[in-house]
């Protein structure tokens, strides 16, 4: 039985820059030029459990990095590189819990367009 390949690409993530390294970045920029170019638009769900459930909230977030490194990103970088990208690219953020990761999905895929963070 031949194993048919999944047309949707994901990957999980915990909350943090949506491109971690300058390579990732570079990616992560060349695809959102290209479902630009293409008219697609581009959801970017993040599982957390950190109690962010919208886009301000990334602000306030407290990434556990800066314990380690002071060059982390913060919340507020964080918050504005992800506006940047929803501003050029045409990017829209859904956040939600691990467990409503499933049900967030099926609203993305059946509301398409009208999907709106809530």
């Amino acid at each position: 039985m031949e194993r048919r390949r999944d047309p949707f690409k994901t990957r999980r993530r915990r909350l943090r820059t949506p491109a971690g390294s300058e390579e990732e970045h570079a990616r992560f920029r060349r695809e959102l030029k290209l479902a630009r170019a293409c008219g697609c638009v581009l959801y970017v769900l993040i599982e957390n459990e950190d109690g962010v459930e919208k886009l301000e909230d990334v602000r306030t977030w407290i990434n556990p990095r800066l314990n380690v490194s002071p060059r982390a990103i913060t919340g507020e970088r964080l918050e504005k590189a992800m506006r940047t990208m929803a501003d050029r690219y045409g990017v829209r953020w859904a956040f939600c819990r691990p467990d409503e990761a499933a049900g967030v999905i099926k609203d993305i895929l059946t509301r398409g367009a009208d999907y709106a963070e809530e």
